[in-house]
């Protein structure tokens, strides 16, 4: 009996460890970053490989939570990213509930240098959502800041099958973009968070490609 219990406990451990080095998304947190707050991962110049001019996104590298300044009369963004599913027939499946919800992937080491000295990215996505009465844009930038955080120049909001291809010119000096270079983000707007928004919207993504220009 006591061997038995044993095993289980080694089992319950061995768990609880795995489930700790699972990729998180929506709103699961280890406690240290329930304490903390979330952090993106740092800039490591060690694994940077040349990944060439065009490049995928992984789609399972999501931010867990946004910067927000917690105020439901504001524009800005809620802290509470879009709960994330996989999709049966390819791809992921975002949910988002409220307006100026995002959602935020995060830049590799390589796919940000990459990016450290470019003029513009051509991002293309291969995606749908099912509502076309909200809109939406998308940045290059930081998260983690209410200010300042922008690294690329901001289009205004439209439904989403119309920003399936856009052209983003990055912006800031040196310095600032290797600072700012760290998300790709997706954002739901047409009012303030605490305006009624109406029946969920499932945002479908495949694929979300980087073509980066020098010129």
């Amino acid at each position: 009996m006591l061997r038995k219990l044993m095993v289980l406990a080694a089992m319950l451990l061995v768990a609880g460890i795995l489930l700790t080095g699972c990729r998180r998304s929506g709103s699961f947190y280890t406690e240290q970053e329930e304490e903390e707050g979330w952090k993106n991962p740092e800039f490591v110049m060690e694994d940077v490989v040349d990944i060439g001019t065009e490049w995928f996104l992984d789609l399972t590298a999501l931010a867990p939570e946004s910067w927000s300044d917690n105020d439901i009369w504001s524009y800005n963004p809620t802290k509470e990213v879009a709960e994330v599913t996989v999709n049966p027939n390819g791809g992921y499946d975002f949910t988002i509930d409220k307006f100026n919800q995002r959602i935020i992937f995060i830049l590799d080491s390589s796919q940000r240098f990459s990016l450290w000295e470019a003029t513009y990215v051509e991002v293309e996505i291969d995606g749908e959502a099912n509502r076309s009465d909200v809109g939406f844009r998308y940045h290059i930038g930081w998260s983690e800041k209410g200010s300042n955080w922008n690294a690329s120049i901001s289009f205004d909001p439209a439904s989403f099958s119309s920003i399936l291809s856009e052209t983003l010119d990055i912006t800031g000096e040196p310095e600032e973009r290797e600072e700012k270079i760290v998300n790709f983000m997706i954002q739901a707007r047409g009012g303030l968070i605490n305006d009624k928004f109406g029946d969920p919207v499932t945002v479908t993504i495949r694929s979300i490609k980087f073509k980066v220009y020098y010129d």
